[in-house]
């Protein structure tokens, strides 16, 4: 998925030689003729990132209950004093990692669209076309909103909650604990790799 495009405005260039650094801008607008005015672009604009970000949050929640559920399952082995908290805590994380994602279908039947399908569609539509998003584009992506907020909840229950008291017991016999990156750390991560991937910030200069 590509990243959002770039607000009209002037942006400078920094390019940097050896010891060398040479410096200058540049400016984009939109086109004069354009039928879609500043307003609707705004609207539009707003709408992208809103929908941009929450992939970057999808991406760290199935991250963090990857991490939660592997980390946990290995501890069990490792800890058969522990396995069967461990083994529940690891069946719950990655239970409710799967249900984030459709899980696709024999061909002939939709399993349903889960969350990660609903931002990604909703995201190539609005990003497509530079105008208004339409009212019912815009109120799916607020409850889109509402639905990641309730999974960070969730998350966070988690982790301070089965996964917090099983760390307090494995550190009181100095075992290895459950470790989960932050947010920040997590993305600050990605965006530094070669790879990519959807949370990375990558700008298209197409001006409509």
């Amino acid at each position: 998925m590509s990243g959002p495009n770039l607000s009209m405005g002037t942006y400078k260039v920094v390019l940097t030689k050896g010891k060398k650094t040479y410096e200058t801008s540049f400016e984009l607008g939109y086109d004069k003729d354009s039928p879609y005015s500043e307003e609707d672009r705004k609207t539009q604009e707003s709408t992208v990132m809103t929908l941009y970000n929450l992939t970057e949050d999808m991406a760290y929640y199935h991250h963090g209950l990857s991490e939660i559920a592997t980390q946990a399952n290995a501890l069990a082995e490792a800890n058969p004093k522990y396995s069967k908290k461990l083994k529940a805590i690891s069946k719950e994380a990655d239970d409710y990692k799967n249900s984030l994602v459709a899980m696709g279908g024999d061909g002939y039947v939709n399993e349903g669209e889960a969350i990660r399908e609903r931002i990604s569609n909703l995201y190539r539509q609005v990003a497509s076309y530079p105008g208004r998003p339409s009212n019912s584009q815009i109120k799916r992506a607020q409850v889109l909103e509402n639905d990641m907020n309730e999974i960070k909840n969730t998350f966070n229950e988690m982790l301070e909650g089965d996964v917090s008291k099983i760390n307090k017991s494995l550190a009181k016999k100095e075992l290895k604990t459950i470790e989960v990156d932050s947010k920040e750390d997590f993305l600050s991560s990605k965006k530094g790799s070669s790879s990519g991937g959807s949370y990375d910030q990558w700008h298209k200069l197409n001006l409509y």
